[in-house]
């Protein structure tokens, strides 16, 4: 199987254990070469080990935005199919609007950066609180590949990326960063300050991009741009045009509407919901994709840059920064049996045209196009040049940690044939430091909130918009849209009435679109506006839908509107102007997903004894220390050695091994406590053996916690059988994974206080405990067994040791964060021990990876 020297080169260095800095233009296979060491690592079935778990146990791959997550998906399921694995690991897809994972389970997982760095601070976005740090546990135990990282910027994103790449270097974990425009300064800091290997093309991989392929690119004037567009589609039959904003692209749609039709027309931007933006994108690849040859014109605005595998003889673009010129002019000529191509450059005629993006940035850009005269081929080495030209010098300001004007001094017009020198950034906008963003991650982890997070990564915030064809009646505007006045609702009301008294897994999806703070603001700031949202009422212990008043703009949150204030259709998406009629159903403009028939279906009953369960997630959890995760933590471990912060990383990885499969074991003591089982329906005096699960037909009410029990229960095993500092004190490492184990249901309050009821002992509890050991570790339990005594349950009410606030014990642990070396450890023992309770409880397996 014949692949580019740049692709076997990465992965080659991969397979050395090296973490690898990928530098190649758009569309040459970036996203094959990254996986291609990880499918060489891979078992040959799900079933059998890794080659080598380091590299195959999982491979997430990181995007900086949603719509590029399936083309890459694509790509790296067909280098599966084809290195033979088929169906077997088929790639999972997961942002805000698709969210196909568990918990990160699968082998492979592609993934947006706001995701994963709230993640690695196990503050998860789109996954349960609960399973926030067992997210946190899937990403550090993968392979991680950072794609098309010059989208972040330098301000904030690429600091954010280097505190993530720093960690993982500490570590001694592997990781891929892919570009194709980022400046030579940036690629040569990452290559020596985290230690990535650089790959660049080799002669012959330029030769097999840039051999056949001739792009000019040329810097023009162009009065109207629709009229342009109709004259290159009439010459050459095929048209991009690329714009800066929506509300752009959709002026130049309408402008071509009258002279093109629907087949022949089309038009993608960011403000579609997610099901029409993908059938758009998948229409555009039919007819501009490989092998087509019909005549079209296609409107696109950032979302076209990358991702979209489509092509024509002719693309249009607003003036924007290098970066994104480049990006766009890879969508011209993109295949051989269309070598030739033009890119036209041109200055739009409106009010601040370089919106959304720096100013700065798009004048350094016009010059230094004006530089190189009227037209001049864009290859590889005339791409690099110009990126360094540009960006080089306004990059190294960020690198080195100074401030960055956002606003370059005027720069005189320049005419044909005079050189102009491109200015030099002013020191006025503050950027984040590099110590900022690890600050910032440990602040998301303490704080269970990736809102700020979220905040600095995106230098454009969004709403998300939901259009209606009436607005709500709801005089009240603060209470749950149902039961009450159904007559008098309008019809979007009434169908959130009826969606609110289903569970869950039986509610449709209600499509939103994903529309920039700044545009949505500056048009509805002064209206009356509805959020829609998501509240978890606890007298039904389920999430339902709440309209109420909007008393001002704020970023990520969803926001109804009215046909009166936009429209919404499948062809232009949301237009704040003229706009398609389209049928309402349920009172809704954007789409309704009715969930799959599969999901209607309640969860199974599933009756466990507490032994059986606890046998089950310590067989679960040791089946994943032996498949993989054993080969991580002495990794990790010897990586610590290196560093003199352990003497023995062999020592350390065996006793944490014992001591996370010990805190599986016991992960439920709480549960053997006389009121939980009173509660659960057990009763005593029947000769039964205790419950984890009621039985079928037994009415159980709510239950008292039970998993908080288990952190007094094994902060006092671990000391009894000898793992303390030279103090004498519970080693911290022990206590943290004691903590992993009692949080399997809840991670405590936002404050780190964990609080316990006191623990009632009743007959046949110390033998049931010694029974368990007994059964699993066999001889090995002796020491263990000789410790469960009442004195272990004296200990977890002992409220000299733990504080007794009303009624209930309570302890403050400070728990590591992202930047500390116990991080991993203590994240990895939460990942096994929640999905071996979650496989233990469902009866199937969620590790997909083991």
């Amino acid at each position: 199987m014949d692949f580019r020297t740049f692709q076997t080169n990465t992965a080659n260095a991969l397979m050395r254990g090296r973490s690898v800095l990928l530098h190649a233009p758009t569309g040459i296979g970036k996203s094959v070469g990254s996986a291609l060491g990880f499918t060489e690592a891979l078992p040959a079935g799900p079933a059998a080990p890794a080659r080598d778990a380091l590299l195959g146990t999982r491979l997430l791959h990181v995007l900086p935005m949603r719509a590029l997550a399936n083309s890459v998906a694509k790509d790296i399921a067909g280098l599966l199919e084809r290195q033979g694995f088929g169906e077997a690991y088929r790639p999972a897809i997961h942002h805000g609007q698709q969210q196909e994972s568990e918990i990160f389970a699968e082998r492979v997982g592609v993934t947006t950066i706001d995701q994963y760095l709230a993640g690695f601070a196990g503050a998860p976005l789109s996954f349960s609180s609960r399973s926030g740090h067992a997210v946190a546990g899937a990403i550090v135990a993968s392979y991680s590949v950072f794609d098309e990282v010059h989208l972040l910027g330098p301000e904030r994103g690429l600091p954010l990326l280097y505190a993530v790449l720093q960690q993982r270097k500490r570590w001694g974990l592997l990781s891929t960063v892919m570009t194709a425009t980022l400046p030579k300064s940036v690629r040569t800091f990452l290559a020596e300050q985290v230690g990535l290997e650089a790959v660049e093309l080799s002669p012959a991989d330029v030769q097999a991009r840039d051999g056949w392929r001739r792009v000019t690119l040329s810097l023009e004037e162009v009065e109207r741009p629709a009229e342009r567009v109709l004259e290159e589609f009439k010459a050459h039959g095929r048209v991009i045009a690329f714009v800066n904003t929506v509300d752009a692209a959709v002026e130049l749609y309408r402008q071509l509407q009258a002279r093109l039709g629907p087949e022949e027309l089309f038009l993608a931007h960011s403000n579609f919901a997610p099901s029409h933006r993908k059938a758009v994108e998948e229409r555009l690849l039919e007819v501009f994709g490989r092998g087509s040859t019909a005549r079209a014109v296609c409107v696109l605005t950032q979302v076209g840059e990358a991702g979209i595998n489509i092509s024509a003889p002719v693309v249009l673009s607003e003036l924007a920064p290098v970066d994104s010129l480049i990006q766009r002019a890879g969508r011209c000529a993109r295949f051989d049996t269309q070598p030739e191509g033009r890119f036209v450059v041109y200055r739009p005629r409106r009010e601040r045209s370089h919106i959304p993006y720096g100013e700065d940035l798009v004048k350094r850009t016009e010059a230094a196009l004006h530089n190189r005269g009227d037209s001049f081929r864009l290859d590889w080495t005339a791409e690099n040049e110009l990126v360094d030209e540009v960006l080089d010098a306004y990059y190294a300001h960020f690198i080195r940690g100074e401030n960055v004007s956002r606003r370059d001094a005027e720069i005189k017009k320049a005419r044909k044939g005079e050189r102009v020198e491109l200015p030099q950034p002013a020191p006025k906008t503050k950027s984040i430091t590099i110590a900022d963003a690890l600050g910032l991650l440990d602040q998301t982890f303490h704080g269970r909130s990736a809102d700020v997070l979220e905040g600095t990564l995106r230098e454009i915030n969004n709403v998300q918009v939901v259009v209606v064809s009436e607005p709500p009646r709801n005089a009240a505007g603060a209470e749950i849209v149902g039961a009450e006045g159904g007559a008098s609702l309008s019809e979007f009301e009434r169908y959130l009435a009826q969606q609110n008294l289903l569970k869950p897994y039986q509610r449709d999806t209600l499509e939103s679109i994903p529309v920039s703070y700044g545009r949505f603001a500056r048009r509805l700031e002064e209206q009356d506006l509805w959020e829609l949202k998501l509240v978890k009422e606890e007298r039904y212990d389920k999430p339902l839908y709440v309209l109420q008043r909007a008393e001002r703009v704020r970023p990520n949150r969803t926001y109804l509107l009215t046909q009166a204030d936009a429209g919404y259709s499948p062809t232009v998406g949301l237009s704040f102007g003229e706009v398609d009629y389209v049928e309402p159903v349920h009172g809704l403009i954007t789409p309704v997903v009715p969930r799959l028939s599969e999901q209607t279906q309640p969860p199974k009953h599933n009756f466990q004894s507490w032994r059986e369960h606890c046998s089950r997630v310590y067989r679960a959890v040791d089946s994943m220390l032996k498949s993989k995760y054993s080969a991580w933590i002495f990794h990790i471990a010897e990586q610590m050695q290196a560093r003199g912060a352990l003497e023995s990383a062999e020592q350390f990885a065996q006793t944490l091994e014992s001591m996370v499969r010990l805190a599986a074991l016991l992960h439920d003591v709480g549960k053997l406590s006389r009121g939980w089982q009173r509660e659960i329906g057990w009763r005593e005096g029947t000769g039964e053996g205790f419950w984890a699960k009621s039985k079928e037909g037994v009415r159980v009410g709510e239950l008292p916690p039970h998993a908080f029990h288990a952190l007094p229960a094994l902060r006092y095993l671990f000391c009894q059988l000898g793992v303390v500092d030279e103090q004498g004190k519970v080693d911290r490492l022990a206590e943290l994974i004691a903590l992993a184990a009692s949080r399997h249901h809840s991670l405590g309050d936002p404050d780190g206080m964990l609080k316990w009821q006191p623990f009632e002992l009743h007959e046949g509890v110390l033998e049931e405990i010694r029974q368990l050991l007994r059964d699993e570790l066999g001889e090995d339990s002796e020491p263990i067994q000789a410790l469960i005594t009442p004195g272990l349950f004296d200990h977890i009410n002992d409220a000299s040791t733990y504080e007794l606030k009303e009624g209930k014990h309570t302890y403050v642990l400070d728990t590591p964060s992202p930047s500390e070396d116990y991080y991993p450890f203590y994240v990895l023992a939460s990942r096994m021990i929640k999905v071996g309770d979650w496989e233990a409880s469902g009866e199937r397996e969620v590790e997909l990876c083991r």
